[in-house]
């Protein structure tokens, strides 16, 4: 049962994840982003460690489309664009979580000239307490700190790199496996 940590670094990871989130039933990631590149870094690394980046449900898709400007993209990774505000975050964060094909969504967020990330990360929040695990990674500086400590009060945990955030989850699904297993 245990999950190894091959550094310092991945071991804060791994546990602030598991003291944060509940326990995912299984390994079907969504993404949410507002840029494609910190997406498919996220998609790449959810397939590198054996996890599934799962297509929505068509009716799931077809709500968050219905929302999203016609250049956003609804397959997973699900990109919002680089103008996404927070009510574009919580609503496609608040219809990814519903969707039964998915058991636990990462959202990446990355300063833009039009980005509030403390407004978003406020949003998450508010969406992202159930039963669904739902890990945040805000990069960038100063301009995301204030929302990085809004993360941390609401136990949501929150990583500088996508790789870093898929990590955490990769530990996430195995502690729930072994969790599982017959004794």
């Amino acid at each position: 049962g245990v999950i190894r940590a091959d550094n310092f670094e991945a071991l804060f990871d791994y546990a602030t994840a598991l003291a944060m989130q509940p326990l995912p039933k299984g390994d079907r990631i969504a993404v949410i982003t507002n840029a494609g590149g910190p997406g498919i870094m996220a998609a790449d690394a959810v397939e590198t460690l054996n996890m599934r980046m799962e297509d929505l449900t068509p009716e799931i898709a077809e709500a968050i489309k219905a929302k999203l400007p016609s250049a956003a993209s609804v397959g997973n990774p699900i990109d919002v664009l680089g103008d996404a505000d927070h009510a574009r975050y919580a609503m496609a964060l608040e219809a990814t979580l519903a969707d039964p094909l998915v058991d636990a969504v990462i959202v990446i967020l990355t300063p833009q000239a039009m980005s509030d990330p403390s407004a978003t990360a406020d949003a998450i929040i508010k969406v992202a307490h159930g039963e669904k695990p739902v890990l945040a990674c805000f990069m960038g500086g100063s301009e995301v700190m204030e929302a990085r400590r809004n993360f941390v009060e609401a136990s949501v945990p929150d990583y500088p790199s996508p790789e870093r955030a898929v990590a955490a989850m990769k530990a996430m699904v195995d502690y729930a496996l072994w969790l599982n297993c017959p004794p």
